[in-house]
Parts: C-alpha cells; sequence; structure tokens
C-alpha cells in the first residue's frame, strides 16, 4: 500500500505531463490518493508502522520534514531545469555544462560537514534560516544571469546555492532523528530518506511540467525553486519558537535534552 500510494500519485502526475489522456491521468492519482488514505488510517493505528506517521504529530518534527520535503523539491528543480538552459539559452556545450554545474555538489563537500558540526552548537531552526536565506539570494541571482554569462558568471552562482542547501539540509535531518523518541530513531532515519526521496522526485515532476509547458529552459525554474526555498526557511525559523522547540507533558520524557535536539 505504501509503494502503490506513492507510485500512483507520482505515476499519474508524470502520465498527466507526458501524456495525453487528463481523464487517465486523474484517475490514476485518485486511486492513489485513495489507496493512500485507507493506508495512513491503517497505519495510524499501528505501533511499529510502516510509514511513521505519528512522529509528524510533533511540531518540530513536522515543520523540518515539510522544510525538508520543499528544500529538495527547490534543489532538484534547479540541479534537473539548468543543464537545458546553460545549453539552449547560453550556448555552453555538454563538456562546459557538467563544469558548470560541478560547484554546486564540490561546495557541498565543504558546508555539509561544517553545518553539521555547527548544529550541536548553534539551534538548527536559524542554521537552516540562514542557509534558505543563502539559497534565495542565490537562486535569484541564478534567474537573473547576464544575457551572455561567462563561467565565473555561473561557477559563484552555483556554489553560493550549493552552499545553502548544504548548511540547511544537515542540520534539519539532525533534528528529525534528534526530536524523535530514542526508541523510534531508525523509523525517523527511514523519514528522512522517504522525504529525500519524494522530494527530489516531485523536484523531476515539476522540471518535466514546466518543460511541457514551455518555460522550463529559463528563469521560471529557479524563481520556483527561490519560492519553496522561502516556505522551507518558515519553516526552519518556526522551530525557533519555544513552545515548539521544547516538548511538554509526556512526550518530554520520549526525547533527548533540549541541549542535544537544538
Amino acid at each position: 500500500m505504501c509503494a502503490a500510494m506513492f507510485g500512483l500519485i507520482i505515476g499519474g502526475l508524470e502520465t498527466a505531463v507526458h501524456g495525453n489522456s487528463p481523464v487517465v491521468s486523474a484517475a490514476i492519482v485518485l486511486t492513489g490518493v485513495l489507496v493512500g488514505f485507507y493506508f495512513v488510517r491503517r497505519e495510524r493505528g499501528e505501533t511499529d508502522p510502516i510509514l511513521p506517521i505519528d512522529l509528524l504529530e510533533r511540531p518540530v518534527l513536522r515543520l523540518s520534514v515539510i522544510g525538508a520535503y520543499t528544500a529538495f523539491i527547490a534543489s532538484m528543480t534547479l540541479i534537473i531545469s539548468m543543464p537545458f538552459r546553460l545549453t539552449s539559452e547560453f550556448g555552453f556545450t555538454a563538456p562546459e555544462m557538467g563544469l558548470l554545474m560541478a560547484p554546486w555538489p564540490l561546495t557541498n563537500i565543504i558546508v555539509a560537514p561544517l553545518s553539521g558540526w555547527l548544529s550541536s552548537r548553534i539551534p538548527a531552526g536559524a542554521l537552516g534560516g540562514i542557509g534558505m536565506a543563502i539559497s534565495i539570494v542565490a537562486l535569484l541571482l541564478i534567474a537573473d544571469m547576464p544575457a551572455h554569462p561567462t563561467h565565473f558568471d555561473v561557477i559563484w552562482r552555483m556554489a553560493l546555492c550549493g552552499g545553502g542547501f548544504g548548511t540547511f539540509l544537515p542540520p534539519n535531518a539532525r533534528l528529525i532523528i534528534g526530536s524523535a523518541p530514542r526508541e523510534r530513531a531508525a523509523a525517523a532515519g527511514g523519514l528522512v530518506s522517504t522525504t529525500r526521496l519524494l522530494g527530489q522526485t516531485t523536484g523531476a515532476t515539476l522540471v518535466a511540467a514546466l518543460l511541457a509547458l514551455g518555460i522550463g529552459g529559463g528563469a521560471t525554474p529557479p524563481l520556483v525553486a527561490a519560492g519553496l526555498a522561502f516556505i522551507a526557511g518558515l519553516c526552519s525559523l518556526a522551530r525557533l519558537r519555544p513552545s515548539i522547540r521544547m516538548p511538554q507533558g509526556e512526550e518530554a520524557a520520549d526525547v533527548q535534552p533540549a541541549s542535544q535536539v537544538r
């Protein structure tokens, strides 16, 4: 049921983008939604659910998952659409395009471990807000690329954007796992992986839709990604509220101390 829920909904959306029968696409998506409705109801009654729906009842965890989901959609939207823009609009060759995209992961190699280390000293909500602010600025700069950009014009923008997402994602993942009860840490880790893959798949589908509409190879994808990054940033900053960061009542006994969960 879990596979059917995700597979039918995503498959139906892909069919709507690539196919020519909106009725069939809507039927596939609706079937996935119905399966998902029954699946979620069933999971809520399980003590050890396949999909840890119960963890999302914790505000800090729910905000972190929403933030991660929108951030992964944003990053995938840019990563998949950028090669089309670099080759079709700016005229770069395929080898040049590969080199111009490389600063994103190279920056992540440096920034992500540093951000993970800082998350034990700075609240994840603050780090995430800073990371998404950097990403939003970078995405807007990418959308407003010069008509005839040089290699350096692209490289520093991609590096800045990769650094922003690298600042946001590791502390966010750590907070998701750290906010779950100790005995549910593995389930929270699985939730991180599910959110990442679902966000990346949704981002790929979104780019396909933009390309089908004829606006996927220009400035629109980075602008859409900037909007999604803004939502992720708001979710991150919302976690700084004491009522969200500090669980109350019986819930407090199940989570790690606040000094470890920041």
